[in-house]
Protein backbone atom coordinates (compact mmCIF):
# COMPACT_ATOMS: atom_id res chain seq x y z
CA UNK A 1 0.00 0.00 0.00
CA UNK A 2 2.79 2.42 0.91
CA UNK A 3 4.55 1.84 -2.43
CA UNK A 4 1.29 2.35 -4.31
CA UNK A 5 0.76 5.66 -2.51
CA UNK A 6 4.24 6.87 -3.44
CA UNK A 7 3.86 5.84 -7.08
CA UNK A 8 0.44 7.45 -7.33
CA UNK A 9 1.53 10.79 -5.90
CA UNK A 10 4.72 10.76 -7.99
CA UNK A 11 2.53 10.56 -11.11
CA UNK A 12 0.35 13.45 -9.93
CA UNK A 13 3.14 15.86 -8.98
CA UNK A 14 3.00 17.99 -12.15
CA UNK A 15 -0.80 18.12 -12.41
CA UNK A 16 -1.65 18.44 -8.71
CA UNK A 17 -1.96 22.22 -8.39
CA UNK A 18 -4.29 22.62 -11.37
CA UNK A 19 -6.64 19.84 -10.20
CA UNK A 20 -6.65 20.03 -6.38
CA UNK A 21 -9.78 22.17 -5.96
CA UNK A 22 -10.99 20.30 -2.88
CA UNK A 23 -7.55 20.25 -1.25
CA UNK A 24 -7.28 23.99 -1.86
CA UNK A 25 -10.63 24.56 -0.11
CA UNK A 26 -9.57 22.46 2.87
CA UNK A 27 -6.21 24.27 3.05
CA UNK A 28 -7.93 27.66 3.12
CA UNK A 29 -10.28 26.59 5.90
CA UNK A 30 -7.45 25.04 7.88
CA UNK A 31 -5.38 28.21 7.51
CA UNK A 32 -8.26 30.23 8.98
CA UNK A 33 -7.95 28.18 12.16
CA UNK A 34 -4.29 29.18 12.48
CA UNK A 35 -5.03 32.89 12.73
CA UNK A 36 -3.55 34.53 15.85
CA UNK A 37 -1.19 31.57 16.38
CA UNK A 38 2.48 32.22 17.01
CA UNK A 39 5.18 29.69 16.14
CA UNK A 40 8.93 29.67 15.56
CA UNK A 41 9.49 26.08 14.41
CA UNK A 42 6.81 24.52 12.18
CA UNK A 43 6.52 21.02 10.75
CA UNK A 44 4.18 20.24 7.87
CA UNK A 45 3.52 16.56 7.17
CA UNK A 46 2.42 15.79 3.62
CA UNK A 47 3.42 19.09 2.03
CA UNK A 48 2.91 17.79 -1.51
CA UNK A 49 3.70 20.51 -4.04
CA UNK A 50 3.53 23.23 -1.39
CA UNK A 51 -0.05 24.40 -1.95
CA UNK A 52 -0.89 24.68 1.77
CA UNK A 53 2.76 25.41 2.62
CA UNK A 54 2.57 28.69 0.70
CA UNK A 55 -0.14 29.98 3.01
CA UNK A 56 1.77 28.82 6.08
CA UNK A 57 4.99 30.51 5.01
CA UNK A 58 3.15 33.76 4.35
CA UNK A 59 1.25 33.58 7.65
CA UNK A 60 4.39 32.91 9.73
CA UNK A 61 7.05 35.18 8.18
CA UNK A 62 9.57 34.71 11.02
CA UNK A 63 9.22 30.93 11.46
CA UNK A 64 11.56 28.16 10.36
CA UNK A 65 9.86 25.34 8.47
CA UNK A 66 10.41 21.65 7.89
CA UNK A 67 8.17 20.52 5.02
CA UNK A 68 7.97 16.77 4.48
CA UNK A 69 6.30 14.42 2.02
CA UNK A 70 6.61 10.73 1.16
CA UNK A 71 6.61 11.36 -2.61
CA UNK A 72 10.01 12.27 -4.12
CA UNK A 73 8.36 13.89 -7.15
CA UNK A 74 6.11 16.05 -4.97
CA UNK A 75 9.13 17.09 -2.89
CA UNK A 76 11.02 18.19 -6.00
CA UNK A 77 8.12 20.42 -7.08
CA UNK A 78 7.93 21.86 -3.57
CA UNK A 79 11.69 22.52 -3.52
CA UNK A 80 11.41 24.41 -6.79
CA UNK A 81 8.58 26.48 -5.34
CA UNK A 82 10.54 27.61 -2.28
CA UNK A 83 14.14 27.41 -3.55
CA UNK A 84 14.99 30.97 -2.51
CA UNK A 85 13.77 30.69 1.09
CA UNK A 86 16.59 29.61 3.43
CA UNK A 87 14.21 29.32 6.38
CA UNK A 88 12.36 26.51 4.61
CA UNK A 89 13.80 22.98 4.75
CA UNK A 90 12.11 20.39 2.53
CA UNK A 91 12.65 16.68 3.02
CA UNK A 92 11.34 13.44 1.51
CA UNK A 93 10.20 11.53 4.59
CA UNK A 94 7.41 9.21 5.61
CA UNK A 95 5.29 10.98 8.22
CA UNK A 96 4.80 7.67 10.01
CA UNK A 97 8.49 6.77 10.18
CA UNK A 98 10.40 9.74 11.59
CA UNK A 99 10.47 11.42 14.96
CA UNK A 100 12.03 14.53 16.46
CA UNK A 101 10.78 14.65 20.07
CA UNK A 102 9.98 18.04 21.58
CA UNK A 103 11.14 19.90 18.48
CA UNK A 104 8.17 21.87 17.06
CA UNK A 105 5.71 24.39 18.41
CA UNK A 106 3.33 23.85 15.47
CA UNK A 107 2.71 20.64 13.53
CA UNK A 108 0.15 20.81 10.78
CA UNK A 109 -1.11 18.67 7.91
CA UNK A 110 -3.80 18.98 5.27
CA UNK A 111 -5.56 15.80 4.10
CA UNK A 112 -2.60 13.45 4.56
CA UNK A 113 -3.21 11.32 7.66
CA UNK A 114 -5.91 9.23 5.94
CA UNK A 115 -3.09 7.62 3.92
CA UNK A 116 -1.32 6.38 7.05
CA UNK A 117 -0.99 2.63 7.51
CA UNK A 118 -1.64 2.99 11.25
CA UNK A 119 -3.45 6.26 11.87
CA UNK A 120 -3.76 5.87 15.64
CA UNK A 121 -0.18 5.03 16.59
CA UNK A 122 1.28 7.41 14.00
CA UNK A 123 -0.70 10.38 15.30
CA UNK A 124 0.29 9.51 18.86
CA UNK A 125 3.96 9.66 17.82
CA UNK A 126 3.47 12.91 15.95
CA UNK A 127 2.08 14.57 19.08
CA UNK A 128 5.30 13.69 20.97
CA UNK A 129 7.22 15.97 18.60
CA UNK A 130 5.56 19.06 20.06
CA UNK A 131 7.21 21.25 22.67
CA UNK A 132 5.12 22.01 25.78
CA UNK A 133 2.45 24.47 24.74
CA UNK A 134 2.83 23.44 21.12
CA UNK A 135 -0.13 22.80 18.83
CA UNK A 136 -1.05 20.21 16.26
CA UNK A 137 -3.81 21.15 13.84
CA UNK A 138 -4.80 19.07 10.84
CA UNK A 139 -7.45 17.84 8.45
CA UNK A 140 -8.10 14.21 7.54
CA UNK A 141 -10.65 12.67 5.19
CA UNK A 142 -13.40 10.84 7.06
CA UNK A 143 -15.29 7.65 6.29
CA UNK A 144 -18.32 9.50 4.88
CA UNK A 145 -16.20 10.62 1.94
CA UNK A 146 -16.90 9.33 -1.60
CA UNK A 147 -20.24 7.79 -0.61
CA UNK A 148 -21.64 8.40 -4.12
CA UNK A 149 -18.66 6.61 -5.68
CA UNK A 150 -19.08 3.77 -3.20
CA UNK A 151 -22.76 3.44 -4.16
CA UNK A 152 -21.87 3.31 -7.86
CA UNK A 153 -19.29 0.59 -7.22
CA UNK A 154 -21.87 -1.46 -5.31
CA UNK A 155 -24.54 -0.94 -7.98
CA UNK A 156 -22.25 -2.22 -10.72
CA UNK A 157 -20.71 -4.96 -8.54
CA UNK A 158 -17.13 -3.72 -8.78
CA UNK A 159 -14.51 -3.47 -6.07
CA UNK A 160 -14.26 -0.08 -4.34
CA UNK A 161 -10.73 1.13 -5.17
CA UNK A 162 -10.33 3.92 -2.61
CA UNK A 163 -8.89 3.09 0.83
CA UNK A 164 -11.03 3.10 3.96
CA UNK A 165 -10.85 6.43 5.75
CA UNK A 166 -11.01 7.01 9.54
CA UNK A 167 -14.41 7.16 11.22
CA UNK A 168 -15.19 10.42 13.03
CA UNK A 169 -16.66 8.76 16.16
CA UNK A 170 -13.79 6.28 16.43
CA UNK A 171 -11.00 8.84 16.25
CA UNK A 172 -12.80 11.02 18.79
CA UNK A 173 -12.79 8.04 21.13
CA UNK A 174 -9.14 7.25 20.37
CA UNK A 175 -8.02 10.81 21.13
CA UNK A 176 -10.20 12.45 23.81
CA UNK A 177 -7.44 15.04 24.30
CA UNK A 178 -7.90 16.33 20.75
CA UNK A 179 -10.69 18.73 19.81
CA UNK A 180 -12.46 17.41 16.70
CA UNK A 181 -15.17 18.72 14.42
CA UNK A 182 -16.18 17.89 10.88
CA UNK A 183 -18.02 19.11 7.81
CA UNK A 184 -19.12 17.64 4.50
CA UNK A 185 -18.23 19.34 1.22
CA UNK A 186 -20.03 18.49 -2.02
CA UNK A 187 -17.47 18.75 -4.82
CA UNK A 188 -18.86 19.07 -8.38
CA UNK A 189 -17.55 17.07 -11.34
CA UNK A 190 -18.63 16.93 -14.98
CA UNK A 191 -19.45 13.25 -14.85
CA UNK A 192 -17.75 10.27 -13.26
CA UNK A 193 -14.97 10.35 -15.85
CA UNK A 194 -13.79 13.75 -14.62
CA UNK A 195 -13.92 12.52 -11.02
CA UNK A 196 -11.69 9.53 -11.80
CA UNK A 197 -9.31 11.68 -13.86
CA UNK A 198 -9.07 14.21 -11.03
CA UNK A 199 -8.05 11.52 -8.54
CA UNK A 200 -5.24 10.51 -10.89
CA UNK A 201 -4.13 14.09 -11.51
CA UNK A 202 -3.73 14.82 -7.80
CA UNK A 203 -2.14 11.45 -7.06
CA UNK A 204 -5.03 10.20 -4.90
CA UNK A 205 -5.69 7.05 -6.91
CA UNK A 206 -3.76 4.53 -4.80
CA UNK A 207 -5.95 1.47 -4.28
CA UNK A 208 -6.72 -0.47 -1.11
CA UNK A 209 -5.01 -3.81 -0.46
CA UNK A 210 -8.02 -5.99 -1.33
CA UNK A 211 -8.93 -4.10 -4.49
CA UNK A 212 -9.86 -6.24 -7.50
CA UNK A 213 -9.37 -4.30 -10.75
CA UNK A 214 -12.44 -3.91 -12.93
CA UNK A 215 -12.51 -4.73 -16.63
CA UNK A 216 -12.13 -1.95 -19.18
CA UNK A 217 -15.59 -2.78 -20.46
CA UNK A 218 -17.17 -2.41 -17.04
CA UNK A 219 -15.50 0.97 -16.45
CA UNK A 220 -16.64 2.19 -19.87
CA UNK A 221 -20.17 1.13 -18.98
CA UNK A 222 -20.06 3.11 -15.72
CA UNK A 223 -18.58 6.19 -17.39
CA UNK A 224 -21.25 6.12 -20.10
CA UNK A 225 -24.02 6.00 -17.46
CA UNK A 226 -22.77 9.06 -15.56
CA UNK A 227 -21.91 11.75 -18.09
CA UNK A 228 -23.90 14.63 -16.55
CA UNK A 229 -22.79 16.79 -13.62
CA UNK A 230 -22.41 14.93 -10.33
CA UNK A 231 -21.48 15.85 -6.76
CA UNK A 232 -19.14 13.76 -4.64
CA UNK A 233 -19.19 14.07 -0.84
CA UNK A 234 -15.99 14.63 1.11
CA UNK A 235 -16.05 14.51 4.91
CA UNK A 236 -13.34 16.81 6.25
CA UNK A 237 -12.38 16.14 9.87
CA UNK A 238 -10.53 18.90 11.70
CA UNK A 239 -8.35 18.12 14.71
CA UNK A 240 -6.65 20.52 17.13
CA UNK A 241 -4.42 19.58 20.05
CA UNK A 242 -2.49 21.71 22.55
CA UNK A 243 0.30 19.99 24.46
CA UNK A 244 0.33 20.71 28.16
Amino acid sequence: MKNRIIQSFNKGALTYDSSAALQRKAAERLAQRLKNFTAERILEIGCGTGLYSQTLITSFPQAAFLLTDISPAMVEVCKSRFKNLPRVEISCQDGEAFSKPHEFDLITSNMTFQWFTDFRSSLEKILTMLVPGGRCIFTVLGSNSLIEWRDICEKFSISMPSPEFPEFVKIKNYFPQIKFDNEEILQPYKGIKEFIKTLKKIGASATRDNYIPSSVGKMRQIISKFTSDIYITYEIIYGEFIKC
